[in-house]
């Protein structure tokens, strides 16, 4: 596939100012959470749907702007899984990790854990 080079710069600029907006609305926050799709998944796949692809659109933050984002497992829901999306900081993948194997700690054994062993994020 052929991108016209004024398409790709464009596209670039474009994706310069979604990073900026990330970093905005990120605020001071280590790692967001969100849900990884905004649904419960269907028991079988039933098409595309009429309203378009929201898993697609709620992955997208990261997708277009680099951020690095990870999905760890919840729960289950009638039994399939649902899903933790974070989302962290643009070049900062290893503080991202380390929130998400503590939330997954916490979400696994369900335990308090000391303030200290947080490795300075703030619950």
């Amino acid at each position: 596939m052929q991108i016209p080079a004024i398409t790709y710069i464009e596209a670039t600029r474009y994706q310069a100012v979604l990073k900026t907006q990330l970093a905005g609305h990120m605020g001071g926050v280590n790692a967001p959470i969100a849900p990884t799709i905004p649904f419960v998944a269907p028991a079988k796949r039933s098409g595309a749907s009429a309203d378009g692809d929201e898993e697609i659109i709620a992955l997208s933050h990261a997708n277009l702007t680099v951020a690095p984002s990870i999905s760890i497992a919840y729960r289950q829901y009638n039994g399939l899984p649902v899903g933790l999306q974070l989302t962290g900081m643009i070049v900062a993948d290893k503080d991202l990790i380390t929130a998400a194997a503590l939330i997954a700690r916490i979400l696994r054994w369900g335990q308090d854990l000391e303030f200290t062993e947080l490795g300075g994020f703030v619950p």
